[in-house]
């Protein structure tokens, strides 16, 4: 299986003028929207590959929707998007204010298993629920600020271990179909930091070597059930990881593969800068 195929996240990157002010959206000057995609992991050991297309994205400013896409729909690749790689969805211009909500439409998803099995909603076998209708709705907490002259990016995460749902979902390998429930994480990159390292082992001969396809998790302090991870992502072929967009704060993080562990506690973000967290697994 390919390395890319054990994760996926995808993440909504804004490249604004923003800055500081409250209210509604406004009619001050406009500033420029990017949205871009990224990474975490899904049940990594049984997917190939996983995609979504997304044909209109939405912003709620003032208690009105602007409308920064609606065209041809845009294929994003999540099984790719991951340690720092994020892609763009679309940029536009966006009227100054106060936006609290993003709104995505699905018109199709895809999922592809180890064993060779495709969902697909064109088939019938993945269930877009209310992403196709209503669409995807991020709330974005705190508001996002616009104003001109200043630019920001504004991270979606999507979660793909919480994002596919297989139905029944005792044996995912084994389902009848999947239902497309996205999770994602919202954070605004100017007020973010980052968390990078590589995930090694004993290579037999007294050194260290890196180890490919680790799941690490971002955990709030003292929490140990993986499932309730603030992030997440998978190491590459290297053994190295990132993850980006982590408001600044004290974590716990754990790297694991199968039933092997590494964990360390009490380790810090900041605000712009980059840690370093390397482990080592038994």
């Amino acid at each position: 299986m390919k390395l890319e195929s054990w994760i996926g996240t995808f993440a909504l990157g804004l490249l604004a003028a923003c800055g500081g002010g409250g209210g509604g959206a406004g009619n001050a000057g406009p500033g420029s929207l990017e949205v871009l995609a990224t990474d975490s992991p899904f049940a990594h050991e049984i997917v190939e590959s996983a995609d979504i297309w997304v044909r209109e994205v939405r912003i709620r400013g003032g208690g009105e929707f602007t409308t920064l896409y609606d065209g041809p729909a845009v294929q994003l690749d999540l099984a790719n998007l991951r340690n720092g790689l994020v892609r763009q969805l679309v940029q536009a211009d966006l009227p100054a204010g106060s936006y609290d909500e993003l709104r995505l439409t699905v018109e199709r998803s895809r999922l592809e298993l180890v064993d060779g099995d495709v969902f697909d909603s064109d088939l019938g076998s993945m269930n877009l629920t209310s992403t196709a209708t209503a669409g995807l709705q991020l709330e974005i907490d705190p508001p996002l600020q616009v104003s001109s002259g200043v630019a920001r990016t504004l991270l979606l995460d999507f979660d793909l271990t919480k994002t596919f749902h297989a139905v029944p979902g005792a044996d995912p390998l084994n389902a009848s179909s999947y239902n497309l429930m996205p999770h994602v994480w919202v954070s605004v990159m100017s007020e973010t930091g980052e968390l990078r390292g590589v995930v090694r082992e004993d290579d037999g001969s007294g050194g260290l070597v890196g180890v490919a396809d680790v799941t690490v998790y971002l955990l709030a302090p003292g929490e140990l059930d993986p499932q309730n991870a603030l992030r997440s992502t998978a190491t590459e072929a290297d053994g190295s990881y990132a993850l980006i967009g982590v408001m600044p704060g004290t974590y716990d993080v754990l790297a694991e593969l199968g039933t092997r562990q590494a964990r360390l506690d009490g380790e810090q973000v900041f605000l712009g800068s980059v840690s370093t967290v390397d482990f080592v697994l038994p």
